[in-house]
């Protein structure tokens, strides 16, 4: 009996999440839908590896679609994927197995010391640069901002997705763990309300 494997690789920013995978078959359509359960949130960056397997699947050509729920509860589009069976004997789904595990996580300092607050925003240079794996990235918060920290590719596509949350005046620093991403130039992006910073970095492995 072939079984086929989906895995969804990705970076949790919320340690607290408990993470509900649910499927559909109806023909030669897989949908699969993951959604985050939990009411908790604790603000971390670790690594997250969702694993779900479907057995007895029928011959031919079958396509999976990828469902998702934002932070905001709407239903978001991961992508699809194609793929072929030949040997399996004919019939329905009759068992599925999920697993998932999660790394250690980097969580973001958010300590503001005393007579240092900032009068002004601002995005410091990431220490160490060139780095392997990780690197820390400093910020400043002049006033009480919905701050965005993203991290791009030299071609202009998101890779990684590190902060998105309001955050009151103070001095920070997050981790990016890079171990997953492969070696090149990287750009650190910073949005503040009006105020927007970038810089690059160079992951050496």
């Amino acid at each position: 009996v072939d079984t086929v494997f989906f895995h969804h690789d990705s970076t949790l920013r919320n340690c607290a999440s408990k993470y509900l995978l649910t499927y559909s078959v109806k023909l030669d359509t897989i949908t699969i839908f993951e959604k985050d359960t939990s009411n908790d949130f604790a603000f971390c960056n670790c690594y997250f590896n969702f694993d779900l397997a479907v057995a007895q699947l029928p011959n031919g050509n079958h396509t999976a679609l990828f469902y998702g729920e934002d932070r905001y509860h709407d239903t978001v589009y991961y992508g699809s994927v194609n793929f072929t069976l030949n040997l399996s004997p004919q019939g329905q789904p009759d068992g599925v197995e999920v697993s998932q595990s999660q790394s250690e996580c980097f969580h973001i300092t958010t300590d503001v010391e005393q007579n240092e607050v900032p009068d002004k925003f601002e995005l410091s240079n990431a220490y160490p640069n060139p780095f392997n794996p990780s690197t820390r990235i400093k910020f400043s918060v002049g006033k009480t901002s919905f701050v965005k920290i993203n991290v791009y590719s030299v071609a202009g596509e998101l890779v990684d997705e590190l902060l998105s949350r309001e955050l009151p005046p103070g001095k920070y620093n997050i981790d990016w763990n890079a171990a997953r991403f492969s070696s090149g130039i990287y750009f650190v992006s910073m949005t503040a309300g009006k105020y927007k910073f970038a810089q690059k970095i160079i992951l050496m492995k």
